[in-house]
C-alpha cells in the first residue's frame, strides 16, 4: 500500500512539473511584431474585421507586457509606434497606457 502512494505521489509531481513547463513555454513565445495595418487617421472608425486584427493585436501586447522578460529594441520600435499613431484606434483606457509607457522605459 505505501508503494502505491509513492507511486502516485512522483506521478502527481511529473504531472504538474509537465503542465507548468508547457503553460511556461506557450507564454515565451509571445513577440510583438507585425501589428494590424491601420490608417493613422480613420473617419468613420474601423471595419469590424480591422477592429478584430487591433484587438488580437492589443491582447498580444498585453501579454507580452506580462511577462518578465524585458521587451527587445524591435518590440519597443513596434510597441513605440502604434502608441503614437494608432492609440486611438486602440482605445487604450488610462490604465492601460500606463502599463506601455512603464514598459517602455
Amino acid at each position: 500500500m505505501k508503494k502505491i502512494y509513492i507511486l502516485l505521489g512522483v506521478v502527481l509531481i511529473v504531472g504538474v512539473f509537465v503542465v507548468v513547463s508547457w503553460k511556461k513555454s506557450a507564454t515565451d513565445d509571445v513577440v510583438l511584431s507585425n501589428p494590424p495595418a491601420i490608417p493613422a487617421y480613420l473617419i468613420g472608425g474601423l471595419r469590424p474585421e480591422q477592429q478584430q486584427e487591433v484587438d488580437k493585436f492589443k491582447q498580444l501586447i498585453f501579454a507580452r507586457i506580462a511577462l518578465p522578460k524585458p521587451l527587445t529594441e524591435e518590440e519597443k520600435a513596434v510597441l513605440t509606434s502604434v502608441f503614437n499613431t494608432q492609440r486611438i484606434s486602440y482605445q487604450f483606457s488610462e490604465e492601460e497606457e500606463k502599463r506601455i509607457q512603464e514598459s517602455l522605459q
